[in-house]
């Protein structure tokens, strides 16, 4: 049984020698322009789940490691270059911007139909660039091929202002990641019945050898092939490498950035099975706390549900993303349990369980900040300025309340941003949030208008 490298990238069969000494090369005839996803994330896990099946379809035996790197500028992906102009386009729209560069990872076997994906996500800002350097490097014809239309180990320090993640994934390939997951294809699965859900986790809840494993990828009444990624004493966590009988309670998520975004997690399990669950919920959470005897003569009524699915939330607070040149407002990224908490924020273009009002306020903020000159907040360092950006709204008047959430400073100068906004913001506030921690704080309210 051999390891293969779906891959023509020599930078990619470079780093994979950090890990492996023994793999052979056999590059994949997968054509990336038929593949319709338009989220980054997906795309390059898609990417790569092709590779390597088109790979192991000649080869069904062996481990096949697929890889697919795209660079991505808020939600828009920025492919190769078709050729010198469309290089020196990219690379003068990265200029002065903080992109993101992911790759996706799939190692897949035909034979038994075992796939593992994942993804790694670094940070590149850029310094601005003149016409001149931009030209320089389009000279060296280092672009062909290449995400982006650059090679950080080419552009280094020239080009690069700030780098935060993994380096060698901005190269092409996250061999630190690729390790972990190989060692985990290698290790022995087995198949689960999903039979409840971890509240508020919204993890999926299984047994495996007696112990409980939690499973942030499943629906309630799946039944997976899980392999265990991390032991405890009294439980495990899990992830998925094949549904093997989908839930009939699955349904298909509305929105395109489910999955990544920590808005919402049960989008794909349906609405009336949830209520049902999370009733049970607590009426265990209260025989615990109180006693069972608590609840015995107690007539207990369903949750009654919300007439909408979607559209149902009045308020959310979004967060600003990005740096200048590439700000953005989203949702910060949803925790797993092995992977602990993460503060970056995912660029949303829509908010289903919100309003489609997102589609014309999010440019008015994006271009607000941008010209004020000031940064995001960065939720790791604690620098920027522009931190949330909460919206409520009446579902019955369709009026909305904005309130832009900052740290300390001057006050930016709000005129050509109050002009600009739609004629159903009614109200707009300033607050000044200085806390530390994460999380929305109204500690001086300024009102500017409604």
């Amino acid at each position: 049984m051999a390891i293969i490298l779906a891959s023509k990238s020599p930078r990619r069969k470079e780093l994979l020698k950090k890990i492996l000494d023994d793999f052979v090369v056999s590059p994949s005839g997968v054509d990336e322009s038929t593949i319709r996803e338009s989220d980054p994330v997906r795309f390059a896990v898609e990417a790569a789940i092709l590779k390597a099946k088109d790979v192991a379809h000649r080869n069904p035996s062996d481990i096949v490691i697929g890889a697919d790197t795209v660079v991505a500028l808020g939600n828009t992906i920025i492919g190769k270059p078709e050729n010198e102009n469309d290089a020196r386009r990219i690379l003068t729209l990265l200029s002065g911007t903080e992109h993101r560069v992911i790759t996706g990872l799939a190692i897949y076997r035909e034979e038994d139909n075992k796939l593992l994906t994942d993804c790694e996500i670094s940070y590149v800002r850029f310094k601005k660039l003149s016409p001149e350097e931009i030209e320089e490097e389009i000279q060296k014809g280092d672009y062909l091929d290449k995400a982006g239309a650059y090679a950080i180990q080419s552009v280094g320090d020239r080009f690069v202002e700030k780098l935060k993640g993994n380096y060698d994934n901005v190269v092409g390939l996250p061999v630190k990641k690729l390790k972990v997951l190989l060692k985990l294809f290698k290790t022995p699965d087995c198949e689960v019945d999903i039979v409840d859900m971890a509240f508020p986790k919204n993890w999926a809840v299984g047994r495996s050898g007696g112990m409980v494993v939690f499973i942030p990828e499943a629906v309630y009444g799946d039944r997976v092939k899980i392999v265990l990624t991390e032991r405890k004493k009294n439980f495990a966590y899990g992830k998925v490498l094949k549904v093997v009988k989908p839930s009939p309670y699955r349904v298909e998520p509305l929105c395109r950035h489910f999955g990544r975004c920590g808005g919402c997690v049960l989008q794909n399990l349906l609405y009336e099975r949830q209520l049902e669950l999370k009733e049970r919920y607590l009426l265990n959470t209260i025989s615990k706390i109180a006693g069972a005897e608590v609840l015995k003569d107690v007539k207990v009524f369903p949750i009654i549900p919300s007439p909408d699915v979607f559209h149902y939330r009045n308020k959310m607070e979004f967060a600003f993303g990005g740096e200048k040149g590439s700000v953005f407002l989203g949702l910060r990224e949803r925790t797993s349990p092995s992977g602990g908490y993460f503060k970056h924020t995912i660029p949303l273009s829509e908010c289903p369980i919100f309003s489609d009002v997102v589609k014309d306020i999010f440019p008015v903020f994006r271009e607000f900040v941008e010209k004020t000159g000031l940064g995001v907040y960065d939720p790791y360092t604690g620098k920027g300025f522009f931190r949330h950006l909460v919206l409520r709204e009446g579902k019955n008047t369709g009026e909305l309340m904005a309130l832009l959430i900052t740290k300390s400073g001057e006050v930016p100068d709000m005129t050509g941003l109050m002009d600009r906004l739609p004629v159903n913001v009614r109200a707009l506030w300033w607050i000044e949030n200085n806390r530390i921690s994460d999380v929305v704080s109204f500690e001086k309210k300024h009102n500017l208008y409604g």
